[in-house]
């Protein structure tokens, strides 16, 4: 099918460089001479905002204290156990609560000595609770998992796990289209067998179902029927997704930097998250002790600290989407540069290349694509909130999610058309748009198909780890008590597996 991206006179107007200009001298990717900044206000916005962030922390964590945490607070703001600031205003503040680490909260919150077993109290990790309440322990799994055996058998699981990724690589480049045509293959055996056992118990399902058993045979009949013919239907489709996936297999591994970048996303996004979740910490913490009535004082939330928590939780999430958007920018230039490459053998560092490329000229429209997608996230979530009827909210949410991943696809796309053609994100969103509307059909194959294809690789990559990994952490044949460290090692490893790949 004839693309519209490759046709010169639509091609040439949206660079802007004349109606008759050959596409052979059209640069794909454009080179970094020719390039200029795109967007840039936005990303002025975006350091606006992490600016403006920085005081509003400041100030909240000014009113933090980590060691409230543990909620063992009097009626005066003092913590059990600490040594605690004084405010001059109340002369119950500020003591010396160190040798007084039990908290009583009935019938006012205390922080004493010892728990008065007179009166039906006993300690329970620095808490006083009545004799009637049942405390339930669990093993510290924690520091089972600082055990040397533990963590030589978590490494070896998760070198079973990059072993397993990189097998599934392999088929991905050499035989993807035996995974694809194997999974078709299998729903197809699968659907077989089923129709075969309703019909073989059709007597079953007239006795007990009546029509509506007959009825719910014939129904899956016509369903795997149509399953038939929408594969041959779509026999080209699928071969044009064996071939892109081949493709791109190729360009990962003529690229391996490639996998870097994934890689320094993923240490990004975790540093971004790391600093969010302790500031997030800390930030609960934060107020401002007040009297709520006499003779007792608590620590409450002023409107700015819940402020700087909202707007903290929303830079966040335009952080974590911009480095996303950035990776896929990255991987969008290298791979434009690697396929319409002449000669590929002569590239010099194009995954380097493409990252300075966006970095140097594209923040903006990184910033100005992440932004969108914020607040598309936001409307949907205000629009969720504000309904109240179930069927109505159901049809909505169904519709918002639709629309937000309708947006989310353009705005991948555009990202890539930037870096192919160094256009803002305007420009390269409409241009997103009429591409996919051109070519509808290979776009949806592609999506879906690829998606499930994607899903078979990771799938079997999570059941050999997992598989492997509880076989690590099984008893060796003799043994016949196992510890129960091991089966939640196990279980925090299989998890995290599925967690990642799933």
């Amino acid at each position: 099918m004839e693309s519209k991206l490759l046709m010169p006179m639509e091609l040439s107007e949206f660079k802007r460089l004349g109606p008759n200009l050959p596409t052979t001298q059209i640069d794909i990717p454009e080179k970094a001479e020719n390039r200029v900044p795109t967007d840039r206000p936005f990303l002025f916005a975006f350091a606006a905002s992490v600016i403006l962030l920085m005081p509003l922390l400041i100030y909240t964590l000014t009113y933090a204290d980590v060691r409230r945490l543990s909620g063992q607070i009097d009626d005066c703001g003092n913590i059990c156990g600490e040594k605690n600031v004084k405010y001059e205003q109340w002369n119950c503040t500020g003591q010396d609560f160190t040798n007084k680490r039990n908290f009583r909260m009935y019938p006012s919150n205390k922080c004493m000595d010892d728990c008065d077993l007179g009166i039906g109290y006993r300690e329970e990790s620095g808490e006083c609770i009545t004799n009637s309440t049942t405390v339930v322990t669990q093993m510290d799994i924690g520091s089972y998992m600082l055990k040397g055996s533990v963590i030589f058998r978590l490494l070896i699981c998760s070198l079973i796990a990059v072993g397993a990724s990189v097998f599934v690589l392999y088929i991905f480049r050499y035989n993807v289209g035996f995974v694809l045509w194997g999974m078709i293959g299998t729903v197809f055996v699968l659907g077989v067998i089923i129709v075969g056992i309703m019909w073989s118990n059709r007597a079953y399902f007239l006795a007990n179902y009546g029509d509506f058993g007959l009825a719910g045979c014939l129904i899956c009949t016509v369903l795997l029927a149509l399953y038939v013919v929408g594969v041959y239907l779509l026999r080209e489709r699928i071969a044009l997704v064996i071939v892109i996936l081949t493709e791109a297999a190729k360009a990962l591994f003529a690229m391996p930097s490639l996998v870097l970048v994934s890689f320094t996303t993923f240490f990004k996004e975790a540093v971004i998250f790391t600093l969010f979740l302790t500031t997030a910490i800390y930030m609960s913490t934060s107020g401002e002790l007040v009297e709520i009535e006499p003779g007792r004082l608590q620590y409450e939330t002023t409107g700015t600290m819940a402020t700087a928590g909202l707007f903290n939780v929303l830079i966040t999430a335009w952080a974590l989407m911009f480095v996303g958007g950035l990776q896929c920018m990255v991987v969008g230039g290298a791979v434009s540069e690697w396929y319409f490459a002449n000669d590929k053998t002569r590239l010099e560092q194009p995954v380097k290349k493409s990252a300075v490329i966006a970095l140097k000229f594209h923040l903006g429209t990184v910033a100005f694509g992440s932004l969108i997608i914020l607040l598309a996230y936001l409307v949907r979530k205000i629009i969720q909130g504000a309904l109240k009827s179930s069927f109505i909210k159901k049809c909505i949410e169904f519709c918002l999610s639709s629309m937000d991943g309708m947006l989310r696809c353009i705005t991948k796309k555009a990202f890539i058309i930037t870096a192919m053609h160094g256009q803002p994100f305007l420009g390269s969103g409409r241009r997103a748009v009429s591409l996919i509307a051109y070519n509808l059909g290979n776009v949806v194959a592609i999506s879906v198909l690829g998606r499930l294809t994607l899903c078979v690789g990771m799938l079997l990559i999570a059941l050999i780890s997992v598989v492997m990994s509880s076989l690590l952490f099984i008893p060796a044949a003799g043994v016949k008590k196992q510890n129960h460290g091991d089966l939640e090692a196990a279980q925090l490893f299989n998890m995290s597996q599925i967690t990642c790949f799933c």
